[in-house]
């Protein structure tokens, strides 16, 4: 088995380094560690470690974009999933959700 590369997410795409394509590594990560084959701790937690160093970019991109750039959008489509009678079920709405319909233009305070 090939040793770990350098970088999180080297380049370096050879058949000497398994480890170098970052989406074998977010895919086969969990499979790799779950395998009961010859525990080694510290090869375990350096997997671990350049999973995370791959994916967290990405994470913290999506994050951002749904939590700050998207805020307003993301609330407007959870607040509408209260006019789907299925959701409505599932959902339980309480006082503070229902002000969230406040977002709609076309519904007004004296509506909610």
């Amino acid at each position: 088995m090939a040793e770990l590369s350098d970088g999180p997410c080297s380049g370096d795409h050879d058949e000497s380094n398994e480890y170098s394509d970052p989406l074998e590594i977010a895919v086969n990560a969990g499979a790799r560690l779950s395998t009961p084959a010859k525990a080694d701790v510290s090869r375990t937690r350096k997997l671990i470690a350049q999973a995370k160093a791959c994916i967290n970019p990405g994470f913290r991109f999506y994050q951002q974009k749904f939590s700050v750039q998207f805020h307003d959008t993301v609330r407007a489509f959870k607040a509408a999933r209260l006019c789907c009678p299925i959701q409505v079920q599932t959902l339980r709405p309480n006082a503070a959700s229902i002000q969230e319909l406040k977002q709609f233009s076309f519904i007004s305070d004296s509506a909610v």
